[in-house]
Order: C-alpha cells, then structure tokens, then sequence
C-alpha cells in the first residue's frame, strides 16, 4: 500500500498524523511505543493522550489498516511487513482474547442458570 498518497489524501488530524508516525514503523521490530506515539504528535501539533490514540488506532484498524501491537516495555504498534507478522498479531491478540472470553461467558451463562433457573436465556444483546 502506498502511505504516502494515502496520508497525503486524508484530512488533516489526529488520525492522519498517527497513520502518519506508524507508517515509519514497519515490522513488529520497528514498533513505537504509546508514549512516543504522544509524543511524536505533540511534536507535530496534535496534542493528545494515551487513551485518545488508542481509540484512533481502533478506528484506522477498522478502516482496514494493518496497525498491529506487541505488549511490554520494547512494545509498541506497528505497520505488519508480511501476511505472518499479521496472523501472529491477529492470533495473540484477537483470536485469543476472543476465545477466552467466549469461555468467561459460557462460565458466567452456566452460573446464571444456576443461580436464576432454567427460565433463564442467553442473549448477544449489548447496550
């Protein structure tokens, strides 16, 4: 994908100089930290925090941005560089959490049921 002209297309933002700061970071070895993220938009006038970042990283994932994320201290986000960085990302940090918490709600379900009887009934509904 040609960054450049996609950036350069973007209005101008926090999500535009984010995408920006990432597209320097290609490969899960080249990751950038949060707080260097902050700090790197800061420097370009986009004052912002940690938790702001997050939820523009989240959307740009959403538009279809391959912005993948290693935890701990040398950790960071990063444009994936191959199909196989992208699967590991995908896998530790998606699939799995996603498995955990299916069997977190299937404990949980179980326990309702106990706890409220049979009349019970799961539901996917939110909000």
């Amino acid at each position: 994908m040609d960054y450049k002209k996609l950036i350069a297309s973007m209005p101008k933002g926090i999500e535009r100089d984010t995408l920006r700061v990432i597209s320097y970071h290609i490969g899960k070895e080249r990751a950038i930290g949060r707080t260097a993220l902050v700090a790197s938009l800061s420097e370009q006038g986009i004052h912002s925090n940690e938790r702001a970042v997050r939820f523009v990283i989240r959307d740009l994932r959403r538009e279809g941005h391959l912005i993948c994320s290693t935890p701990g201290d040398n950790g960071g986000y990063y444009l994936a560089s191959n199909l196989a960085e992208y699967q590991d990302f995908r896998q530790a940090e998606f699939v799995a959490k996603i498995i955990d918490m299916n069997e977190t709600v299937r404990a949980m379900d179980h326990a309702a049921k106990s706890a409220f009887g049979v009349g019970y009934q799961q539901s996917f509904n939110i909000g």
